[in-house]
């Protein structure tokens, strides 16, 4: 094994898909194939084939030595691998958990148990993504080391390219800056960002709640560069909007925004750039004018131009939910 590491040769089984040859100068007189055994897109294990007098590999010995692996690792999941003590790590467990392959509770139990793990009663899941990521398993285990570390109780694993951390515990999890600070300085240590999933109490969803953390990835703000943790919270309404298309979406945007954006444009008034800061700003007038760089007397002027044209009362809560919403849809859509 040392000279797996040290030969790099380790490395390359995780990285190599398929069987691969070596020539090693630790032993020169014999090459080798090497072929990965895989679970779940986790190696689990190798297959190591040893060719005597130097010989080059063949295609197929190559192609045998694959398929050998394959039933292996078929084989390994036939027979409920772990649900025994092997000494094989959790990795490929967590990424069944991710994946939503469990519906019974009494078995997600079980297995923790087999883990020598604890089962605790409320998770959160956290995506660390790399722009680049990082082709070093070394890497990627002491990244998760210290994870572990800072969060007692939690677990990790490699899964399509970014680390994902299961926060799981006995008491509620509590997005508080005593629980986010550690992460931030790690993401900022390791040139990584940060996508969290909202905290849930029920397992056996953790698969909806993985999506959950993915599309905040891809639905966060780019323009937001220097941010290292992003809440799921934040981009939820981004995350239910991508559910429909443009044309759903776009019916969904109250006919009231359409007629202002239309006024502005024959009137060259301001009065969605007025009402989207009134909204913007919890609906306080001081702050609304502030922003806007007008007086208040110019401000209160608008929003009764806007009642009037409307024929609305701006104190009418429900309405300027539909408005805060329609105007989300509008910027989702200009995106």
């Amino acid at each position: 094994m040392k000279s797996l590491r040290r030969l790099n040769i380790e490395q390359q089984i995780y990285q190599h898909t398929h069987a691969f040859f070596v020539q090693t100068e630790d032993h020169p007189d014999t090459n080798w194939i090497f072929c990965a055994i895989r679970i779940q897109h986790v190696m689990s294990g190798y297959v190591a084939v040893c060719l005597p007098d130097r010989a080059d590999a063949s295609e197929r010995e190559l192609l045998l030595t694959s398929v050998i692996a394959d039933i292996c690792s078929v084989e390994m999941q036939k027979h409920d691998f772990f649900a025994h003590q092997t000494g094989l790590q959790y990795e490929t467990f967590l990424t069944d958990l991710i994946e939503g392959r469990f519906t019974s509770l009494p078995m997600i139990e079980s297995r923790f148990k087999v883990l020598n793990r604890h089962l605790g009663k409320f998770f959160c899941l956290a995506i660390l993504y790399r722009s680049e990521p990082h082709n070093s398993e070394l890497f990627n285990e002491r990244q998760m080391s210290t994870l572990r570390n800072t969060y007692p109780g939690s677990m990790s694993v490699v899964y399509k390219n970014n680390i994902v951390l299961l926060l799981n515990q006995d008491t509620p999890v509590l997005l508080r800056p005593d629980l986010i600070r550690p992460m931030a300085q790690f993401a900022l240590q390791n040139q990584l960002k940060v996508y969290l999933s909202q905290p849930f109490a029920d397992i056996l969803k953790i698969r909806i709640f993985y999506e959950q953390a993915q599309h905040t990835l891809e639905l966060s703000d780019p323009r937001s560069p220097d941010q290292l943790i992003y809440f799921s919270t934040e981009a939820l309404p981004f995350y239910l909007f991508s559910k429909c298309s443009y044309e759903e979406l776009e019916t969904g945007i109250h006919h009231h925004i359409f007629q202002l954006q239309d006024y502005d444009r024959q009137y060259h008034t301001e009065f969605i750039t007025t009402l989207r800061a009134y909204l913007a700003h919890n609906r306080n007038v001081t702050q609304t004018a502030e922003y806007l760089h007008v007086h208040r007397s110019t401000l209160f002027y608008r929003m009764k131009k806007i009642e009037e044209l409307l024929e609305v009362s701006l104190s009418d809560s429900h309405l300027l939910f539909l408005y805060e919403l329609s105007l989300q849809i509008w910027d989702y859509l200009s995106r």
